[in-house]
């Protein structure tokens, strides 16, 4: 029940320094990877402030932090945007990653390269979310999602949430290569609540899968499960996988470089140029974008539209129930 860093079961510690090298703590039974033990255990201030540092907690117990029950207790934990990387995994059914173990005693404040996550008495800018993430991941070389331009559109969101140039980059670090960002802004269906819910939240930008998700769909309804069920692994923070609305494959057109002008009106005489959509999917290490791909909006009971990212270049309203031999593709996105 001993933290790999701090304090072992029923002991205490002043607290944990860490300025370089590569560490790995792993945490045993209840107790963090580097912090407190599982119990009536109280860590001091844990400082890590440059190396490689990856911690994991044991089971109910935080990567970096407290481990079980209210007497596991640490002081402030801080980690500097001079380290290198640092990864904390929370062990099962622990709160954080970074901060509580399950029914976790109290944990000073939280602040990761400068950002204040908790407070020493309540979560700050979104720390529930994002502390509670796992594994939990931090490089103050590589730029998180959030802070994604328009001039990331064509880069590859990788499943810890920072942004890489392309797969092999992504893979590189360790990370799945999840989608390419393809729109970047806070665009709203306002006639429509598609695109909102769709969101989940989320309002930076969408990003699109770099493989179809499976084979030619037999029908509207089971390319919306395929879309859903995409096997790739996608930053936690992120919506969840989705068939994109028609209104979020114009977004993503325009984002691309096409001509289109986004709208709810549909219509199946809506043209336009597919832009280079294609040319970077390609070009970051997924396949191409250059087929008929079925859209989550419906026109009547009966239709469903689908964006022809072809030769024809336009959406078109297909029936629900097309079968295989229709060639109507289902390709999955999140917003994040």
């Amino acid at each position: 029940m001993a933290a790999g860093i701090g304090c072992g079961y029923g002991s205490d510690c002043d607290g944990v320094t860490i300025k370089g090298g590569t560490v790995t703590a792993t945490g045993g039974f209840m107790a963090a990877g580097i912090g407190s033990g599982g119990s009536n255990s109280v860590c001091g201030p844990i400082s890590i402030s440059g190396g490689t540092v990856t911690a994991e907690g044991g089971q109910y117990a935080a990567g970096v932090g407290t481990g079980y029950l209210t007497d596991s207790k640490c002081g402030a934990i801080t980690v500097a945007n001079t380290v290198t990387k640092f990864k904390a995994t929370k062990g099962t059914d622990a709160t954080d990653s970074v901060g509580h173990g399950k029914n976790g005693g109290t944990c000073g404040a939280v602040t990761i390269g400068g950002t204040e996550y908790w407070d020493g008495s309540a979560y700050q800018n979104e720390g529930a979310t994002v502390l509670g993430e796992s594994p939990f991941v931090y490089k103050p070389n590589f730029k998180p999602m959030e802070q994604a331009t328009a001039d990331d559109i064509g880069k590859v969101i990788g499943a810890d949430g920072y942004i890489y140039a392309n797969k092999a980059a992504a893979e590189a670090e360790g990370t799945t290569a999840s989608a390419m960002i393809a729109y970047v802004g806070g665009a709203t269906e306002p006639t429509d609540s598609d695109i909102n819910a769709s969101m989940e939240g989320h309002a930076h930008g969408l990003a699109i899968a770099l493989s179809p998700a499976g084979s030619w769909q037999s029908s509207w309804s089971a390319a919306k499960t395929s879309a859903a069920s995409y096997a790739a692994a996608r930053p936690a923070r992120a919506s969840t996988w989705r068939l994109p609305s028609a209104y979020q494959w114009m977004w993503m057109l325009k984002g691309c470089g096409s001509n289109i002008t986004p709208k709810t009106d549909i219509g199946d005489a809506l043209e336009f140029q597919n832009g280079n959509i294609s040319n970077l999917s390609q070009a970051c290490g997924g396949g191409s974008v250059y087929d008929k791909y079925w859209t989550s909006t419906e026109n009547g009971s009966n239709f469903a539209y689908e964006c022809r990212c072809n030769n024809q270049h336009k959406f078109q309203s297909a029936t629900k129930s097309q079968d295989q031999f229709a060639g109507i593709w289902a390709i999955a996105i999140f917003a994040f």
